[in-house]
């Protein structure tokens, strides 16, 4: 029995998959780092003290930041994937 150790390239739907992902990181990413914080102080003011101050000091940065990464990240692949396509279809 032997085994073989394949080094190809992945195909492009795999590509595409990757990138459809990564997208959806970026924007969770993107949305909790803008979210999370805001909620979680309006539903403190509401319940516990019972009245109404949105404080917009909980918007993390860092996270936008990383979330915009990602979403640049998630396009290289679907180019990689295109130009995977592209290649293919050449042969």
């Amino acid at each position: 029995m032997t085994t073989r150790l394949s080094l190809s390239i992945p195909q492009a739907p795999i590509f595409l998959a990757k990138a459809v992902r990564l997208r959806r990181l970026g924007i969770v990413v993107i949305l909790y780092s803008l979210l999370a914080k805001l909620v979680l102080n309006i539903l403190i003011c509401l319940l516990v003290t019972g009245f109404f101050s949105i404080n917009l000091g909980g918007i993390s940065l860092i996270g936008i930041i990383i979330g915009i990464l990602v979403l640049f990240v998630s396009e290289i692949f679907k180019y990689g994937a295109l130009l995977q396509e592209e290649h293919d279809s050449t042969l």
